[in-house]
């Protein structure tokens, strides 16, 4: 069964990917304050988080 991509997946990825590289720590700090502090901002970029498809879509979209 293939793992739907949706923002758990998303979120879960980050985390993953932050143990090795700390720009991504600071993606998801920035992604927490942002729920709490600008729940817009936040609803629009994980949206576009989740657009990207998979984790790769969403790497090259960050990274890019």
């Amino acid at each position: 069964m293939e793992k739907l991509w949706n923002r758990e997946a998303v979120i879960e990825t980050i985390e993953n990917l932050a143990r090795s590289q700390g720009s991504y720590g600071r993606l998801l700090r920035a992604l927490e304050e942002m729920q709490e502090y600008d729940p817009d901002r936040y609803e629009e970029t994980m949206d576009a988080l989740v657009e990207a498809g998979d984790a790769v879509g969403m790497i090259m979209m960050i990274e890019g």
